[in-house]
């Protein structure tokens, strides 16, 4: 009937979850020896004007009733070049999109494609779907316990997975989001005891 995802929330209701694509992008130059670069044709250089648009590139705002989801694309690793005097005739971009509910992946790979424009080559190597935000008596029901308005999840989760078998599911579990990834993250004590509290309150009105 209702599926939970222990995802570090604040014990906030976070409903849903972005897509996420990853990309490796690929321009093709020519080798040429850095003292004579009219010889060839530098890989790192074409990239350019994409990176200049990722950068020009603000979050775009989705909203979805009272919830507003973000869609960000970011370039996230980067490789190129075989030496410091050799013109790279090679270059990589990992391009991640994240892209809020209701979009479908293929919708989301002819944004990216769009974004990348026709100079590089494109392959995925990851693709996941957006969750969908459940609406139902138990989701509604633990809102209401929390005591706070839901909220979006501003990342990808096992909602994604949950919402594709058609369980309706949601995020919440203790844990400070913003630590996600970091050196050092930690999850109060007194997190995990109101956590506990608020899904026993759940399983016990139902």
């Amino acid at each position: 009937d209702l599926g939970i995802a222990l995802e570090p929330t604040n014990n906030a209701i976070q409903l849903g979850c972005v897509g996420g694509l990853h990309a490796k992008v690929t321009y093709t130059g020519q080798a040429a020896h850095s003292a004579r670069p009219w010889q060839g044709e530098n890989a790192i250089h074409k990239a350019g004007a994409l990176l200049q648009r990722l950068h020009a590139l603000l979050p775009r705002p989705v909203e979805i009733g009272d919830l507003t989801f973000y869609e960000v694309t970011s370039a996230t690793l980067a490789s190129g070049g075989r030496s410091r005097t050799i013109v790279p005739d090679s270059f990589e971009l990992n391009l991640n999109y994240r892209f809020a509910p209701g979009k479908s992946i293929a919708a989301a790979e002819a944004e990216l494609r769009t974004l990348v424009g026709e100079e590089a080559q494109i392959e995925w190597t990851d693709r996941a779907p957006a969750g969908a935000v459940a609406d139902s008596v138990l989701t509604r029901r633990l809102i209401a316990l929390s005591g706070k308005p839901a909220e979006p999840k501003q990342a990808w989760t096992d909602v994604a997975r949950l919402s594709e078998a058609g369980i309706p599911a949601l995020n919440c579990g203790p844990g400070d989001p913003a630590q996600a990834h970091q050196v050092g993250e930690f999850v109060r004590i007194d997190a995990i005891v109101a956590g506990y509290r608020l899904l026993s309150g759940l399983f016990q009105s139902t």
